[in-house]
């Protein structure tokens, strides 16, 4: 099965954010087993990069958490053509 990931989800357990971080958990176990294929938009590489950096105040931290996240999920692309399709 394919899961397409927003932001948010992945942020809650990036930044364990509560009450969503025991949730958030369990859907990136899913991926990390191979129970799902994972998917994150190309967007949501910079957001992470972004909000983890700032709440973090550590750019070597937004850099690891984007590392993961690489290494996990496919990306999506995001461009005119995926806009436009009917």
């Amino acid at each position: 099965m394919r899961v397409l990931f927003d932001t948010n989800v992945l942020l809650d357990a990036l930044l364990a954010r509560e009450p969503f971080l025991a949730d958030a958990a369990f859907l990136l176990e899913t991926v990390e087993s191979g129970q799902v294929e994972g998917f994150m938009s190309a967007t949501t590489v910079t957001d992470v990069h972004y909000l983890v950096g700032r709440q973090s105040k550590s750019a070597e931290v937004a850099i690891a958490a984007v590392t993961q996240l690489l290494a996990l999920m496919e990306i999506c692309a995001v461009d005119r053509g995926v806009f436009m399709a009917n």
